[in-house]
């Protein structure tokens, strides 16, 4: 009878305790899910952020690029009111097309092509050219090892 009443006092505990670790309270549930929630809002916030940051770089570069697209159409504007001017037709005419007004004395400075101070300094002597036909491939020969 010992035996039996160590197995039934075995069962019992093992009952009790396979009893302790399946029974979970309901704070222990809404904890878990609680922080199971907050993890799911701070990565989501975290990518709401990281979005947010990266549309103001954009925004940031695409207004530098406006700017300097601005000042671009301002410098073109000021060219095209200067190509549109009586002052650009009159640079151009004298310049382009050599005209001049009446009354002005055009001068057309005439160069001298500069002298050599140095005599050339004399070149390796060559070879006579003779009438005789020379083999192809001493020609080569000459050409690439000539010393």
């Amino acid at each position: 009878m010992g035996q039996l009443s160590d197995l039934s006092n075995y069962k019992e505990t093992a009952m009790a305790h396979r009893k302790g670790l399946t029974s979970i309270s309901l704070a222990q549930v809404m904890a878990f899910i609680g922080v199971i929630l907050a993890g799911y809002f701070v990565v989501g916030f975290g990518k709401v952020a990281l979005i947010g940051h990266q549309l103001r770089n954009t925004k940031a570069e695409l207004q530098a690029e406006v700017a300097a697209l601005e000042a671009e159409v301002a410098d073109l504007e000021a060219q095209k009111e200067y190509v549109q001017s009586d002052a650009y037709i009159e640079e151009s005419a004298r310049n382009e097309f050599k005209m001049s007004r009446p009354g002005d004395q055009v001068i057309a400075p005439m160069y001298e092509q500069p002298r050599e101070s140095n005599p050339p300094e004399e070149s390796e002597p060559q070879e006579p050219a003779t009438s005789e036909p020379v083999e192809p491939w001493r020609a080569w020969g000459r050409l690439f090892f000539a010393q």
